[in-house]
């Protein structure tokens, strides 16, 4: 193939056909109205982030749209980890990167890798956040 067709496919590996979300089954999807609730309330994902791009991200389902973070990205990776531990991936920073913006912007796998100096207030509520699977 020619360098063009190569730049193609590397190209189709973007966006349009993003990784799958993490897969943590029925019992956690149930929960994900709540989730997306107490992210909002929180102030870690936009008010308009929709239930659906949430969902999908839980349940291995299609990507509709970036998810818009509005904490920081120290929080972000400390939301990464805690989802991680309900059902481990080795994919979680690269699902991260894919699902999430920052400041409208694409975040990099190794800027989520890299903040990993989350406050203890964004800690607790992330934490809080994370009880919403369990409640």
């Amino acid at each position: 193939p020619n360098n063009l067709e190569m730049n193609k496919d590397l190209k189709d590996v973007g966006t349009s056909k993003i990784t799958i979300g993490f897969i943590l089954g029925k019992d956690y999807n149930k929960k994900t109205r709540d989730v997306l609730d107490s992210l909002k309330d929180h102030k870690f994902v936009s008010d308009d982030t929709k239930f659906l791009s949430l969902k999908n991200l839980f349940n291995g389902g299609k990507f509709l749209n970036k998810i818009e973070w509005t904490g920081s990205i120290a929080s972000l990776h400390y939301f990464i980890e805690k989802v991680n531990n309900l059902k481990p991936s080795r994919d979680k920073w690269k699902v991260a990167s894919a699902w999430f913006s920052f400041k409208k912007e694409e975040i990099t796998i190794t800027q989520i890798q890299n903040n990993k100096t989350v406050s203890s207030k964004d800690k607790k509520k992330v934490d809080e956040v994370i009880k919403k699977f369990h409640s």
